[in-house]
């Protein structure tokens, strides 16, 4: 029993209520923030969340915003492919990507971990990975079909891809590759991107 007369299976019980309530009006919520309002420990917000509601943290997904229209595009290029194409021209598509790197390096903020016994020891092991404020980065542009990779184009630093250099640099050398890899004849697959939809790309 505490000072006013209130048992401590009575305080958790309206304990658990009113996290119940929390969640219900808002799912994605801080557990630490609502101990601290709530003045109870983390440990008894853990144990409230997990053990008496049985609700478990999940992690934010990012999709893309596909719109119904775009479903119904590649529904229709897919319905397309199937009845165009013979099943032997599936192998003489070549599939095309560019894709940036930053000059920072790589390091993922949700899995990479130190061990140490402190931060100082950790520091110097990889425990800060420095970024940064404007970084470089370099594009790569590569192929991709049955009988393997192309050849990568690697642009300079600050340069990006545009209907210029795509006709001038990328065009030729995915012909040149494609006809190694697949012989005279091919298929040449792009996506969307302005460079590759530009009128001067498509003349």
């Amino acid at each position: 029993m505490t000072d006013d007369g209130i048992s401590s299976r009575q305080i958790a019980k309206e304990l658990r209520n009113v996290v119940r309530q929390r969640f219900t009006y808002k799912r994605r919520r801080s557990a630490r923030q609502l101990a601290k309002s709530l003045r109870v420990s983390e440990a008894t917000m853990r144990r409230v969340i997990q053990d008496d509601l049985h609700l478990h943290a999940s992690h934010v997904t990012i999709q893309p915003n596909i719109q119904d229209d775009h479903k119904q595009r590649r529904k229709s290029f897919a319905y397309w492919v199937r009845k165009s194409l013979r099943k032997k021209d599936h192998g003489l598509i070549l599939f095309i990507d560019e894709k940036y790197f930053g000059m920072d390096g790589i390091y993922n903020r949700q899995n990479d971990r130190v061990y140490a016994s402190s931060c100082q020891e950790a520091d110097p092991h990889g425990g800060i990975h420095r970024l940064s404020k404007f970084p470089k980065r370099i594009m790569a542009w590569l192929d991709a079909c049955k009988e393997g990779l192309t050849t990568p184009i690697i642009f300079k630093p600050g340069e990006t891809l545009t209907h210029k250099n795509y006709i001038d640099i990328v065009l030729p050398r995915a012909l040149a590759e494609g006809q190694r890899l697949l012989g005279e004849v091919f298929i040449y697959q792009q996506d969307n991107a302005i460079p590759h939809t530009h009128k001067d790309s498509l003349t």
